[in-house]
């Protein structure tokens, strides 16, 4: 018995996890396509820095908007949000077919009308994975993988290089595309709350609290020292993470690649192999996970000090390449190892979160995990652009290496905190050995 329900967990999460991959390729091949409008000069290129700063600051407000859906069943705000995907989509698809010269005006309204839909999908699937962790111990080590080598596939491989080709076809096959992809999204999620759907607690507020304590209990749920508590699992942990990868961001790849008719060929292999690797990092950190706590603080410790090698050997090359003119290329070993590693860590420490923490502690700090990484990312991406990463990376990269130093010391000094049935194990064999 206890068998056949498990099987039904996991085709019921195989079916939530395949409606998100389809969901993201839909968005992927869209984004593609506007990526190779800006190429052709159809779509303005200011969209590019103001989309990323209208994203971040939407994912900042995550600590507002974690609590509202925290309140809700995950699997219904999935449902939702791939619903007005579908919706907006179909409704930018008519505009540009009856009104084909607003074209961009539509887009550029579409973008930023369905750019909260991560944010709400995002939110929801790490209260779907810390709710099913409660029935499954190893659903959000396995859901994680999935995801994070699916979206890799969907992102890299699959979506924006067939968007791209699509942008010079017309946007109308780019929408097309989504559109039928978030259908699909939609059929199977909802599949998969037919099939089994794990319960999920919400918290009675009461209706004569003062605005002090409506707003204390909505921000800090179990206190303030959620900013600070939970070891490496810490807001503070995953923000500092975000620094190196957002400081260097594509710059470091783009002035890699370089100029002149070699450059889009060097960056398209740059993609495919911080790809390759980022794909198969997971599948490392997911075996590693299964084991005990002690070989995951290790593997952290590894994964930082590969960070710390690979962007200070791509400092080097970049000293090197302003000193003696070497080729850039000696740099990409180092950058695509940082970079791979870096996803590797963020990959791991939310697993771990969903893992580890109980609902009440979970549904705290996540909106602030969310927050305090946006906030990060937002701050170093324009301070890459403020130092011209792309022209001179010498300064980024010694952000990046200063980043990735932290996150060692951090993973050196600190250790998992323990779930609340291995504290009261604890207890009971200090009691006994007094």
């Amino acid at each position: 018995m206890r068998l056949t329900h498990l099987r039904k967990v996991r085709r019921s999460q195989i079916m939530m996890t395949s409606g998100l991959l389809a969901s993201f390729l839909g968005t992927q091949v869209l984004d593609g396509a506007v990526s190779g409008m800006v190429a052709l000069g159809v779509f303005p290129v200011f969209w590019i820095p103001l989309y990323k700063t209208l994203t971040e600051v939407e994912d900042a407000l995550a600590v507002v908007i974690a609590p509202i859906i925290g309140k809700k069943v995950p699997g219904r705000v999935l449902v939702f949000a791939e619903s007005c995907d579908v919706i907006l989509s179909i409704a930018l698809l008519v505009c540009i077919l009856v009104f084909p010269q607003t074209m961009v005006a539509a887009l550029i309204v579409y973008l930023a009308f369905v750019s909260i839909l991560p944010l709400l999908v995002d939110l929801a699937e790490e209260f779907y994975l810390n709710d099913l962790g409660q029935v499954d111990s190893t659903a959000a080590i396995r859901g994680n993988t999935m995801i994070a080598v699916g979206t890799i596939i969907c992102g890299a491989v699959v979506g924006k290089s067939l968007g791209a080709l699509t942008a010079t076809q017309g946007i109308i096959i780019g929408v097309t595309v989504n559109i039928v992809l978030s259908i699909c999204a939609v059929v199977l999620r909802t599949a998969s709350r037919s099939q089994f759907e794990p319960e999920h607690e919400v918290e009675n507020m009461s209706h004569k609290e003062s605005l002090n304590a409506a707003l204390r209990n909505h921000f800090f749920p179990t206190g303030a020292k959620v900013l600070v508590d939970g070891g490496i699992l810490s807001p503070w942990v995953s923000g500092v993470a975000t620094i190196a990868s957002a400081v260097t961001g594509i710059y470091v790849l783009l002035w890699i690649s370089g100029s002149g008719q070699a450059g889009p060929t060097r960056l398209s292999l740059l993609f495919v192999l911080v790809g390759s690797l980022s794909a198969v990092l997971p599948l490392i950190s997911g075996r590693i996970m299964k084991g005990p706590s002690q070989r995951v603080m290790r593997y952290l410790r590894i994964l930082s000090v590969l960070g710390i090698l690979g962007y200070g050997s791509t400092l080097i090359v970049a000293l090197l390449y302003s000193q003696l003119g070497i080729d850039r290329l000696w740099a990409a070993p180092g950058i695509i190892v940082a970079t791979a590693t870096g996803g590797a860590i963020t990959f791991t420490v939310s697993t771990l979160r969903q893992m580890s923490l109980e609902r009440a502690r979970f549904k705290a700090m996540i909106g602030w995990v969310f927050s305090i990484a946006a906030l990060c990312g937002l701050a170093a991406s324009w301070v890459a652009y403020a130092l011209n990463a792309v022209g001179n990376p010498v300064l980024v990269l010694v952000l990046a290496t200063l980043s990735s130093t932290c996150l060692a010391l951090i993973f050196s000094a600190g250790k998992l905190p323990a779930k609340p049935d291995e504290e009261a194990e604890t207890m009971v064999d200090e009691e006994r050995s007094n």
